[in-house]
């Protein structure tokens, strides 16, 4: 019989070289969104350790996934919400790395379950929003149901009689349900840069009816993110008489994304002019 052949010993892994390889493929996941286990090779981590480097991994908050290491769905759907402000499902996929559209789905459904997102629907398309986006609640989204369903009845009587509806019963029908917001109260004390910013885009967007129109106005100065801002601070300005509000003549004229944008006036109108009011010397 021949003599055994003994092999040498592995040299023992060095832990330094794996926690900095570790930290590396983090690093690398944090800016791509994922990576497939297959680049932790290139990273310098033998195939013995990967079991190691996985487990390090999952400890710095990353998920491993059939063949990805990724950042957590959720905190890319945080991330995506953030930005974009609603997602569509059918495509939620797109938003994240490293999953597939069953994944992607079910990691919605968990931040909708957690409240930290919402479900929203627009027109026949099912949403991703996020927990701050202006939605209704369920206690409106009840009322809504049933001031349009009365509203059905009456279009459908309308119709057999060959009759129409008064425009103030659909519009104080509609107002029922989701009634407008009470005014931001004004700030203790406005700062210069603020009111010298709004005094400014007044004057420059200023038609030449003396008057400055609303939605113009807040999207001069920073657009939905800044419209309570700027509500508040020409709130204010109206309170102090150097400002003054005017309704639209008819709220037909306006968009959805134009009223938005103006601020709510008395019964249910929209103040979407206004005029600064020069001092007297």
């Amino acid at each position: 019989m021949g003599k055994s052949v003994k092999r040498p010993r592995a040299a023992p892994a060095d832990p330094t070289a794996l926690a900095d390889a570790v930290a590396a493929v983090a690093k690398l996941v944090a800016e791509e969104g994922a990576i497939p286990k297959t680049a932790l090779a290139k990273q310098g981590i033998p195939r013995a350790q990967v079991p190691e480097a996985l487990e390090q991994l999952t400890a710095k908050g990353l998920e491993v996934a059939g063949k990805f290491i990724r950042v957590p769905l959720a905190k890319q759907l945080s991330s995506q919400l953030a930005s974009a402000g609603l997602l569509p499902l059918r495509s939620i996929d797109s938003y994240v790395q490293g999953a597939n559209k069953r994944e992607a789905t079910a990691a919605a459904s968990e931040l909708v379950a957690a409240r930290r997102a919402r479900f929203i629907v627009r027109s026949t398309e099912l949403l991703l929003g996020a927990v701050e986006t202006p939605a209704l609640a369920d206690r409106d989204l009840d009322r809504l149901e049933s001031a349009t369903a009365k509203l059905a009845a009456a279009i459908k009587l309308a119709r057999r009689k060959g009759a129409t509806l008064l425009r103030s019963d659909v519009e104080e029908a509609v107002r029922a349900f989701a009634p407008a917001p009470a005014p931001a109260p004004a700030p203790a004390a406005a700062k210069p840069t603020v009111l010298r910013d709004i005094r400014a885009s007044i004057d420059q967007h200023r038609e030449s009816s003396g008057l400055t129109w609303v939605p113009k106005l807040v999207r001069a100065l920073g657009g939905l993110p800044a419209r309570d801002a700027v509500h508040a601070e020409l709130l204010r300005g109206a309170r102090a008489g150097e400002l003054e509000l005017r309704p639209e003549s008819g709220m037909g004229r306006l968009s959805e994304e134009d009223a938005a944008l103006c601020l709510a006036g008395p019964q249910g109108s929209r103040l979407s002019w206004v005029r600064r009011i020069e001092e007297k010397s």
